[in-house]
Formats: C-alpha cells, structure tokens, sequence
C-alpha cells in the first residue's frame, strides 16, 4: 500500500515539475505577448498600480523567473531519471530517492515563488492588498499569479 501511494506521489510531482518546465510562455501560447507581461497589466490596471510599483512588480517578476530558469534543467534532468528508473524497473528505493531529489527541486520553485508574493504583496497599499483578496482563489491570488514562469493572470 505504501509503494502505491509513494507512485501516485511521484507522478503528481511529475505532473507539477511538467508544469514548472514548461518555461515562459507555456506550450504553445496564443497571445504573442509574454504571459508574465499581460498579468502585469492584469494587475496594474486591477490594482492600480503607480508607475514606481508597476517598475517594482516587474522587477521582482524577473528575478523570479530568473531565478526559476537555474532550476528547470535540474527538475527536467531529475524528471527524466526518475521516468527511466520506472521503465527500467529500478527498486523501490532507487525510485523513492529519485522522487526525493526532484521534490526538493520544486520545494526549491514553490519557495522562490512564495518570496516573490511576499515581495510583490509588501508594495501594495492596505486598499490594493483588500481588492487583492477579493480575486478568486486561494489568499486572493486566484491560483498561483505568478510562478516560475513569471506572473499569471486570470484564464481566457
């Protein structure tokens, strides 16, 4: 019963780490403007963000996504031994470590995107931070606005 749920685990991981690898844009995007951008200007107009926070919003947007870019060859790297391990039929163990390692790495991606919420709600004025809240989702952030990939916006 363990090793089934340590599997449901893992390709959940997977599924996250898919996301995370992705890279900017996503698979395939139809808007040519970058998807990071267009939640900027999501914000800013919802918001209304001055000028100084618009410049500091992005700022911390591209040190996230920055920082995000050094970890996405490591998680495509770990989800590729831990996808050979399973079609090599590597041992329990093996797989466990390998699931171990490429959660670390996006543990690494979940922390880089909190710091860069905190950062991004810090600048917000008490009114800003009360319409904040009120958009859908968890914390007001209407799913996770901004990722490794740069910030997000509402779904077209």
């Amino acid at each position: 019963m363990k090793n089934r749920w340590m599997r449901l685990a893992t390709i959940a991981t997977m599924a996250t780490g898919l996301a995370l690898a992705q890279g900017p844009g996503g698979p395939g995007g139809m808007n040519p403007q970058p998807r990071g951008q267009r939640s900027l200007d999501f914000l800013a107009t919802y918001l209304n963000l001055t000028d100084s926070q618009k410049s500091q919003v992005q700022a911390i947007f591209d040190a996230e996504q920055q920082a995000a870019q050094a970890l996405r060859t490591s998680i495509q790297q770990a989800q590729e031994a831990l996808r050979q391990a399973s079609q090599d039929n590597k041992s329990d163990a093996e797989i466990d470590k390998l699931a171990a390692a490429l959660g670390t790495l996006l543990g690494q991606g979940a922390g880089i995107h909190a710091k860069a919420q905190a950062k991004f709600v810090a600048l917000l004025t008490a009114d800003q931070k009360d319409k904040l809240s009120k958009l859908p989702g968890p914390g007001g952030f209407g799913g996770p606005m901004f990722g490794p990939r740069g910030p997000r916006g509402p779904r077209n």
